[in-house]
């Protein structure tokens, strides 16, 4: 085995990134399933957070989740289907798709937060406040910086 290779795949930020998704979503995974049993899987918790409040166009929604609209579209079907959204033409062109929450998808949204900051509390916790709160700046000026180049 190539141990430099497996320490720098270990160290790297990709890897580190996504392992941390896994294990906080894992967390909210988890109290979701104690409100009630509602569900969250990697349908939920892929494309919801790409949805504005006041609905997305399916084609920003494309964009958002950096997916193709075919794909896009069979993820809004998986979620209308469970509940959570609406999709409607728009207003003035037929042509283009807006994807909104539901009243059930808008509760389902307040749940989910909750339990999102019940496990962002808990990893402050874990790691100090201020370390959170720095974590969440550099998250931001990262996501800046990347959104900046496109």
């Amino acid at each position: 085995m190539d141990l430099k290779l497996q320490k720098l795949r270990e160290s790297g930020l990709p890897r580190l990134l996504l392992q941390v998704r896994r294990g906080f979503l894992s967390r909210v995974k988890a109290d979701m399933q104690q409100r009630d049993g509602f569900p969250f899987n990697s349908l939920t918790g892929s494309a919801l957070p790409f949805i504005d409040v006041g609905g997305t166009r399916l084609t920003e929604l494309s964009k958002k989740m950096g997916i193709s609209k075919q794909a896009t579209s069979k993820t809004v079907r998986e979620l209308e289907s469970l509940g959570l959204v609406v999709q409607s033409k728009l207003e003035g062109d037929q042509r283009k798709n807006m994807i909104e929450f539901t009243p059930e998808g808008i509760s389902y949204m307040k749940k989910l937060h909750a339990s999102i900051k019940k496990a962002e509390i808990e990893l402050a916790h874990q790691i100090g406040e201020a370390e959170f709160e720095q974590l969440r700046c550099i998250l931001r000026k990262s996501l800046d910086f990347y959104q900046s180049m496109h």
